[in-house]
Formats: C-alpha cells, sequence, structure tokens
C-alpha cells in the first residue's frame, strides 16, 4: 500500500498503535481520513491492528484507536475496494475478524437516515443508534425500537 504523504502521522499512530499520538493528531483538527484511491480508511487500518494484535499477540481490545476515530467523525460507511475483491465496510472488517467491541462501537454510531453499513445489510431507517447489523440469523435490526425497517 503506498501512503500519501498527507497521511504518514496517522497512518504511524494507528500502524504503530500510538494511541495519544493518534488523539492528539485529531484532537489538532486532522481529519480521521487516508487519501487513498481504494478506499482503505483509517477506520479500517484501526480495526484491523487491534483485531490482529488482539488475535495474534493478546493485546486488550480496548478501542484504544477505533474509539478516537469513530468520536472525530470517521466514516463508518467509507467502501475499501480492494482490486479484484468485493468492498468492505469497517462493520464487515470488524465482523470478520468477530470483533464483538468494535462491532458493537460502530452500531452505537449514528448514521445518515436510509444508509445500510456492511454488505450485508437491508436498507433501514435508522433514528439514532445502533444500526442495522447481518446476523447469521437474518435478523434486523439489532434492536427494534431504534429503527424502523423499510
Amino acid at each position: 500500500m503506498d501512503i500519501d504523504d498527507r497521511d504518514v502521522d496517522l497512518w504511524d499512530a494507528i500502524e504503530f498503535d500510538k494511541p495519544t499520538k493518534l488523539r492528539r493528531l485529531l484532537a489538532s483538527g486532522l481529519a480521521p481520513t487516508y487519501h487513498l484511491t481504494d478506499g482503505w480508511s483509517p477506520l479500517h487500518h484501526a480495526i484491523d491492528c487491534e483485531s490482529d494484535s488482539h488475535n495474534q499477540v493478546g493485546e486488550p481490545l480496548d478501542l484504544r484507536l477505533i474509539a478516537p476515530l469513530l468520536a472525530a467523525g470517521a466514516d463508518v460507511h467509507a467502501r475499501w475496494e480492494p482490486s479484484g475483491r468485493a468492498a468492505k465496510t469497517p462493520l464487515d472488517i470488524a465482523v470478520g475478524f468477530n470483533t464483538r467491541a468494535a462491532i458493537d462501537a460502530i452500531e452505537k454510531v449514528s448514521v445518515d437516515w436510509e444508509k445500510p453499513i456492511g454488505h450485508n445489510c437491508r436498507s433501514v431507517r435508522v433514528r439514532a443508534s445502533p444500526v442495522g447489523v447481518w446476523r447469521p440469523s437474518g435478523r434486523l435490526p439489532i434492536r427494534r425500537s431504534a429503527m424502523q425497517e423499510r
């Protein structure tokens, strides 16, 4: 992956697990986005890094990288479109890793009306949170009281 020079500090904070640096960058007004043509976002990256370090070496899954990005307005609908493969949202990455804490954090974020997240979601109207997420049981939404199905 070729990182744009504008993204180096943000990429470094996420890739090398530097939550203090990440929070400082975001507090200074740095947008939680990358300038990549395939759509890979800092939120995709943070979910990937936290999940990998948790699964591979037992690091705590405490959302130290994910939560600051969500608080800074990271796009939960960002679509990473790797060459020759299906597009994935940050939620798809979290579901792929079975990272419950990240899934729950994304579900709590308010989303735009009628804008589903994840590739296996039906379109739903969302008043606030949580958002609709595909489940193997096919049940959607997670909590009916917060949603109106189309």
